[in-house]
């Protein structure tokens, strides 16, 4: 037996008498191994992990000047299960389990490379976290953003082949975007009032600020400066205004604490408007503004409920890079200024242009029309003559645009006619990301055979030259599972009939008849999903009977895609039967079968039916309430949740708040179709054709 703890932020007072703060500091002697310890079963399935974890301690004690991890051994610890995903105690890392097993049987491509990546943030942490603390939980990014950035350096250092380098764009950029353009977001560093905040600014918007400036210093001087910092404070504690002046004794004229400052004491980030300079045929005139969602609100002006004001007026500033048509390897670089009102640069006339060279910079990007039409025209031309970083970001522009009407959907959709010649996997990941949620919003309405043409379109040609096996490099086994999986939820036949008949194979033999790791999500989903009884109670049978969390964790979710209401209700049955599901997983198959369009209705039904079971369950029912009314989008939908809350009045905070979430959510998906549905499925169809 083992008991794990994880007593971030405020828990360890809870365990002993302590001083629980982050600048009090204190001293303990413990006895340490360097191994990875796990359940005895699985004991040789952490030697991928040793490795990693050696290879890349030893190398971020080079790039960091030679400070040298300080213990004398480390131990890596699995604990089957752990809230967290990991826990940097200084010599003592907790893991979930499955973040450090690898067996090739059971991990397939995504799992290997999040343990390597997982690793590198915990051992990051022995620096910025461990070496060196924040003061206090408002600069929490002096630990996680950093640690979250450098994940992507040891990992590219220790398995190059995992592309780090472009899936940090897909991964934490993306994320960072998507919830940082709405003024609920809130600063990086906010005022020492606020937070801790373990979310995604700190995590994903840090890291993709200190990529950017990372390339705008150059490695040597961006190590240098934080080497300095982790030597002046070593031991002790820090705020980001530490930092910035730490690393200002090792950038020259570069002044880090004015060009840091906008980015992390203020919320959001810009979109840059590129227009023809009217003084110069052969230039390019940027512009600046908050970045929203909603293009109507005035971008400078904070609401007077915000907590957080912007002492910057809501500018930055940008470190911004661009090449031209005709000479795509040229990179051309600039600071815009937070004090000026515009850029100048260089834009032949001939050319068309894209801003943000390799997506580093943290900022959206929009052009004229015709820079558009001619970007979409190159990238279906020839699309080697944009990096996977940079065809990725124009996606995630232009999707976002087209999103908040400062573009059509035909644009948007122009740009992603192209992926039919792509064999990357990060402009696919964005991509398949984006239309995720176009997915779940129109499955059961009519409109959304236009865009299952349409995605079958350019998934076609990718899909039938990966082939339905399990071998290739690193990226081409993680295309393989995104792709595979769109163009089987999109009922692609030769994709249906490969993974259904991959599951009756192996159903009548399992042992000889294995699924391959890669395959497995495609495999154990679409075979349920184009199945019957017999295959889901396989399932249920293999997932009740294995041990190996990764394959448990994938017949978890493959479960909900049934369509067919007995195995809805049984799973649901089974969601409050503590004896076959854990209770602490019971909003996770709630979760999951809202996704699917055909469950819906069973699930809210089942929550009121078994209103009593929930509410011992969660101690009250808004919150089961919120999961099950997820995809509700109408009228009808609306008024049942709503006069549900009136027949079961619950009036504490938290209770209020969630119930006012949960329906503003309803009228926010009933206010999406209306504003989306039209736009996007008539392009598709444009684009179908």
């Amino acid at each position: 037996w083992g008991v794990a703890s994880q007593c971030e932020a405020f828990d360890a007072r809870r365990i002993i008498p302590c001083f629980d703060e982050p600048a009090l500091k204190a001293m303990f002697t413990t006895t340490l191994t360097y191994r990875i310890w796990s359940r005895k079963e699985i004991v040789n399935d952490g030697n991928y992990a040793l490795d990693a974890a050696i290879n890349i301690t030893t190398y971020f004690t080079r790039l960091l000047g030679g400070i040298r991890y300080p213990l004398p051994k480390q131990d890596h610890i699995s604990v089957p299960k752990f809230d967290s995903g990991a826990m940097e105690n200084w010599g003592l890392i907790l893991y979930r389990e499955e973040y450090l097993s690898y067996n090739p049987s059971y991990s397939d491509a995504r799992e290997k490379e999040f343990i390597v990546a997982i690793i590198g943030h915990e051992l990051a942490h022995m620096w910025f976290g461990n070496w060196v603390t924040m003061v206090w939980w408002n600069n929490l990014w002096l630990n996680e953003a950093f640690a979250s950035y450098f994940e992507y350096v040891g990992q590219a250092n220790f398995a190059p082949e995992q592309i780090s380098w472009d899936s940090i764009v897909g991964y934490d950029f993306r994320t960072a975007l998507v919830n940082d353009q709405t003024p609920t977001s809130h600063p990086i560093v906010p005022p020492e009032q606020y937070g801790p905040f373990f979310d995604r600014i700190t995590y994903q918007k840090g890291a993709s600020i200190l990529r950017m400036i990372d390339n705008y210093l150059g490695e040597s001087t961006f190590l240098s400066g934080l080497t300095n910092y982790l030597a002046t404070h070593n031991y002790s504690n820090a705020i980001a205004a530490d930092l910035f002046s730490r690393m200002n004794q090792r950038s020259g004229s570069i002044n880090i604490t004015e060009l840091m400052g906008p980015w992390v004491y203020q919320m959001g980030y810009p979109i840059v408007t590129v227009a023809r300079d009217p003084n110069n045929n052969n230039g390019a005139l940027l512009t600046q503004a908050r970045y929203l969602t909603n293009k109507d609100l005035d971008p400078a002006v904070d609401p007077s409920t915000q907590p957080y004001k912007s002492p910057y007026g809501y500018k930055w500033n940008i470190p911004v890079t661009w090449f031209v048509g005709g000479s795509t390897n040229t990179i051309n670089r600039a600071m815009f200024n937070i004090s000026s009102a515009s850029l100048s640069i260089s834009w032949p006339s001939t050319n068309w242009i894209k801003v943000n060279a390799g997506t580093v910079g943290f900022y959206r990007v929009n052009y004229p029309q015709s820079n558009w039409d001619a970007l979409a025209t190159a990238l279906s031309a020839d699309p080697s003559q944009f990096t996977k970083r940079d065809a990725a970001g124009l996606i995630m522009d232009s999707m976002a645009f087209a999103q908040t009407q400062r573009l059509t959907y035909n644009t948007a959709l122009s740009i992603t006619n192209y992926l039919s010649k792509e064999s990357g996997y990060v402009p696919w990941y964005v991509t398949w990301a984006n239309f995720l949620d176009y997915q779940r919003r129109l499955a059961a309405r009519p409109s959304y055979a236009h865009f299952r043409n349409y995605y079958v379109k350019i998934l076609k040609p990718q899909v039938d030259a990966i082939g339905f096996v399990g071998t290739g490099t690193h990226s081409q086994r993680l295309l393989r599972e995104i792709i595979l999986d769109a163009a089987c939820y999109q009922g692609y036949e030769s994709c249906v009939q490969n993974a259904t008949a991959m599951l009756q194979s192996y159903m009548s033999n399992p042992v000889n008849n294995t699924v391959p790791t890669d395959l497995q999500e495609v495999v154990f989903r679409y075979g349920i999903m184009y199945g019957g009884t017999a295959e889901w109670d396989f399932l249920w049978g293999v997932y009740d009977a294995s041990t190996t969390i990764p394959l448990r964790d994938k017949i978890f979710y493959a479960l909900s895609f049934t369509r067919d209401p007995v195995n809805i209700r049984k799973y649901l049955t089974y969601a409050i039967n503590s004896t076959k599901i854990d209770r602490g997983d019971t909003y996770l198959v709630m979760l999951y079968l809202c996704r699917n369009p055909v469950a819906r209705p069973f699930v809210w039904d089942f929550f009121v039916e078994n209103k009593e079971w929930f509410k011992t369950r969660y101690g009250n029912l808004r919150y089961p309430a919120f999961y099950a009314s997820l995809y509700f989008d109408d009228t009808s939908n609306y008024n049942r949740v709503e006069k549900f809350f009136a027949d079961n009045p619950e009036n504490t905070y938290y209770t209020t708040r969630v119930e006012r979430n949960t329906l503003n959510r309803i009228r926010v998906n009933m206010n999406w179709l209306k504003d989306h549905e039209n736009r996007f499925t008539s392009a598709c169809r444009a684009h179908s054709m």
